[in-house]
Formats: C-alpha cells, structure tokens, sequence
C-alpha cells in the first residue's frame, strides 16, 4: 500500500491507494458470499456416509493392528488409501464427529475454490468462477464426506492449477489456450512431482491423474503427427517436456509402503482394489442424474466451441472420462470439472489471460504511463467481512463458541443410523461377529469396537460371503441357517428396510431371541 498527498488550497490530505487487484469489488463480495453459503451448507450434513466410517475403522485397525473385518482373512489385499484413511480416524481420535464435519466442509471448499481459480485463469472473466457451483451440482449425488476420495478430488485440482499456471494461446487454433510445459521452471516440476507422490498414499483416484498426464502426450503426438509426420514426432520439445512429466510423476507414485506391489494390484481381477476404492461397477443410466448432467455438458461445449479449432489437449481426455463413467457412476465427481476445464477454455485467448489482473481488478486500465492510484473503497470489504462473520456465527462450531447449544447426535449423524439402540448395545456383551446392515455396519464397529460380519467396503469380502450376507439381509428361506453355517449369535435388524427378515421373525425364530426392540431396530441373540 502507498500513500499520495494531495495538495488543496485549504489543506494537505494523505489518501491510501492500493494496487487494483487489492481492491475488493462487488463482484468478489458476492463471490465470497456464495462460498459461505456452501460452507454453510457442508457444516450441516450429517456425517452418515458409510466410507467417512469405513475410513475410521480402517484407519484405526491399521493403528491399533487389530482385525475389524474377521472374513476377509485369506482375501488379497492392498491398502491404496492409507494415509487418507489414517489422517480420518487420527481426526475422529482428536475432535470426535465434530473434527470430521469440520475437516469435510474445509475440503469441500478448498476443492471448489481450486477449480474456481483454474475457471478464472482460464478465461480471464470473474463470473468463471461462479461455474465451481455447477460442479457442486452435478457432482451433489457422490459427496460422500470425508472420505479419501475427497482428498483424491483436492489432489487433481491442485494438478489443474499448476496445469492451468502453463496455459500459453496458440496462433495456429486461433489463439486457443494450450498447456505449454516446454519452460516450465522447476517448482512446476517439483509441484507435480510431490503431488503425485502424496497423492499415491491418500487416494487410489492417482491414476485419474496419471491419465490426464497420459491424455496431453497423447494430444500432443497427434497433433505434430498431423503437422509433421512420424519422423519429427520425438523431436518435438513440448512433446519430450510431457513425456517426462508423466514419467516422473509415474516413478514419484511409487513412493508408498508396499512399492511396485501396488501398481500390480491394479490388474488384479475380480477384486481389484482400484475399481472398489472408485466405487465399483456401476453403470449410468442416461435418464438419471449423471447421464443427463454428462449430456448437458457435452451438449453446452459443442455450443460453446462452434466454429472454433479446439486443441486436443482439452478435447481427449473428457472423451476417455466420458466413457470411464458411463460404467461407474461415481466418476462424475472428476468428470464434471475436467469438462468445464474444457468448456471454458474455449473461451479463453491468450489477450484475455494477459488482461486477466485489470478484468478481476473491476476493469482498471493498467496500460497507461502514468495511472491514476485506485482509492480504498471500503463499502464491498465490509459486506464481505459480514458475509464471513455470518457464515462463522451461523456454523456449528461459531455458534458453539459463541455460546449456542452444541449439536445433538443425530444432528451430528442423521437420524438413518441407530443411535436409539446405542446404550443398549454398548451395555450388552457381544457374542462374537454382529452381522447388521452394511450401511450401518462402519459406524457400529467404531462405536462398539466389534468385529462385524460385512462391511461397506465390498471388495475387502469373498463372494460367496456377500451372498450368504444377502440372504440373510433379505429375509431368504434357510436363512437361519446360513446364520448357523457362520456361528453367528448376534443380529441387528433394521426394521424398515428388512420387512422380509422381520416377518419371518415374527412368525418364529427358532433358537433367536429378541433381546432389543424399538421402532427403528431389532437386536436378536442366539440363545448358547
């Protein structure tokens, strides 16, 4: 900040001027204000989600190296998350349910800020940023909490802002933005290089990241075998430059506990950890939610790029995404913004990324010899520095702090998970594996520090184990003695869902005996 003194006939005044991307304007104001308005909106979901759980219980199994999950024993099995899972269930050891809503909201935020910054850069226009709430959007059915996913999703926005750092206009697409590596100066290596060795540890998504590395050598080799055939391809700088990229950050991933183990785990069949820890198989349904987000967007980039040469860089790599998710659902959540990367490149040039500083700034011309100091104008920082003061008098921990009542337990994990049944579980002696249901299932193991028959997390189970779970589940004849075949002593009952299993009940259940009832639960014990 500088100061200017300004001559008057009456007096000598001193005027503070700051430099023009200093200035708040209205525009950031508002920006600022959507944002605590999401934050708001993430402190308040409950943390129900089975993998926060599943990610707790892991975590601290691996801690404590104690066995949670007695059927998986003999399965292979690599931990592809394990430091986003003990980072998790170190939270939940500090801050209990409280640390773990805090830290999803935090990561929520700081995960949509990245790609709002990476919008603006790519088009030089504020309003970009606002396309961070269509990722919300679209991506709303997959935001499962805290999860190590979520930090999967931080990690390749993180990659998108150093990508995005490089972006230079190409005169041969008409001044089309283009990743340019060639030059890149050694934080942008070392960047991408720590990157990808932490992302390795936190998240099996890396190689979501691996690919788009793979996708800008590809595009390159295309685009100079077009131009300047077979011969000349190696001999291409930008195209050596990629191609050490991605080998580099190849290598930096096998920097974790289990080494080259983990690259062979991912040609692993049927139980391939990299697929479970994705979300599985789940194929899209074009009239749901994901098919018609996907159709929506692939529908707005061919408006938006018309009669424009669109550089192959920004056109592969959504193409493969777009497949990838048409088999597993879940994707969507790293489809969306690397399609609005795309989608709002075509609106960038290299004039407006070199005007970006004066278009964020309110449109001050920095172009002349002599400009005039932009006054302190204090009017849009106060109403931002209210919208700040709201959003942490109205979360649950400004509140608490405040002096508001703290958040109840079902406020804190909604009111799906048994809590009615809590005390009494906690009071009674568990014979053995509890079989309930897998959603539930998480949360139970690290409230009652039992061992459960099955988890949420289906890919650490065998088969055969997972239909004779769903036998029971569902109330199947015989199921009785499926529970026998597995020694199983110990039963939770959710009476909504399982209305099968609880008729069956009610019609006699043998040597069971119902030593627990409410209207959500129904906790049975074999009799010895």
């Amino acid at each position: 900040m500088s100061t200017i003194q300004a001559d008057t006939s009456e007096k000598r005044e001193l005027s503070a001027a700051l430099p023009a991307v200093c200035i708040i304007r209205w525009h950031h104001t508002l920006i600022c204000g959507i944002y605590v308005s999401l934050f708001l909106f993430f402190a308040y979901l409950p943390v129900a989600h089975p993998a926060t759980w599943n990610a707790v219980s892991i975590g601290a199994a691996e801690w404590q190296a104690t066995v949670s999950l007695p059927l998986s024993d003999g399965m292979r099995q690599v931990d592809v998350s394990w430091m986003g899972d003990r980072m998790i269930s170190m939270l939940y050891a500090m801050g209990g349910v409280e640390s773990l809503s805090f830290a999803s909201a935090v990561l929520q935020i700081a995960v949509l800020a990245c790609w709002s910054i990476v919008f603006v850069r790519l088009t030089g226009r504020w309003w970009a940023a606002l396309a961070a709430i269509l990722v919300a959007l679209t991506c709303f059915p997959y935001l499962c909490g805290l999860s190590s996913g979520l930090f999967g999703q931080l990690m390749l926005a993180l990659l998108a802002l150093i990508f995005t750092s490089r972006v230079r206009g190409q005169r041969s697409s008409g001044g089309m933005l283009e990743i340019q590596w060639i030059g890149a100066s050694r934080w942008s290596w070392s960047g991408v290089c720590g990157l990808f060795c932490l992302w390795s540890n936190l998240d099996a998504s890396f190689v979501i990241g691996l690919g788009w590395l793979a996708s800008i050598v590809v595009a390159r080799s295309i685009v100079v075998l077009n131009r300047q055939g077979l011969t000349h391809v190696m001999s291409d700088s930008e195209l050596r430059a990629r191609v050490w990229l991605l080998e580099i950050a190849a290598i930096a991933t096998l920097v974790n506990p289990v080494g080259t183990h983990l690259w062979a785990s991912m040609f692993w069949w049927p139980d391939n950890p990299f697929l479970y820890s994705i979300g599985g198989l789940q194929a899209t349904a074009m009239s749901g939610w994901v098919g018609a987000c996907v159709m929506i967007l692939w529908g707005t980039f061919m408006v938006v790029s018309r009669r424009r040469v669109i550089p192959m860089t920004w056109l592969l790599y959504p193409i493969a995404m777009t497949i990838a998710v048409a088999v597993c659902s879940p994707l969507i959540v790293f489809f969306a913004p690397l399609m609005l990367t795309a989608i709002l490149s075509t609106l960038g040039n290299q004039g407006q990324q070199d005007d970006l500083v004066k278009r964020i700034a309110g449109g001050v011309d920095q172009t002349k010899q002599n400009p005039e100091p932009s006054q302190l104008r204090f009017a849009a920082t106060l109403v931002a520095c209210l919208f700040v003061w709201i959003g942490f008098s109205f979360s649950p921990w400004g509140s608490t702090l405040l002096g508001g009542p703290m958040r109840t337990q079902t406020q804190l994990v909604g009111s799906q998970l048994p809590l009615s049944a809590l005390n009494h579980l906690r009071g009674h002696t568990m014979k053995g594996v509890l079989l309930c249901p897998s959603p539930w299932s998480d949360w139970l193991e690290v409230q009652l520090g039992v061992p459960v028959f099955v988890n949420s997390d289906a890919g650490r189970i065998p088969a055969s184990v997972l239909s004779d779970y769903e036998q029971i589940i569902q109330g199947e004849s015989g199921w009785g003695r499926i529970a026998e075949k597995y020694a199983l002593q110990e039963l939770l009952i959710d009476k909504h869902s399982q209305r099968q299993l609880v008729r069956r009940i009610r019609q006699g259940s043998g040597s069971w005996t119902i030593v627990y009832e409410d209207s959500q639960v129904i906790h049975l014990s074999k009799e010895s």
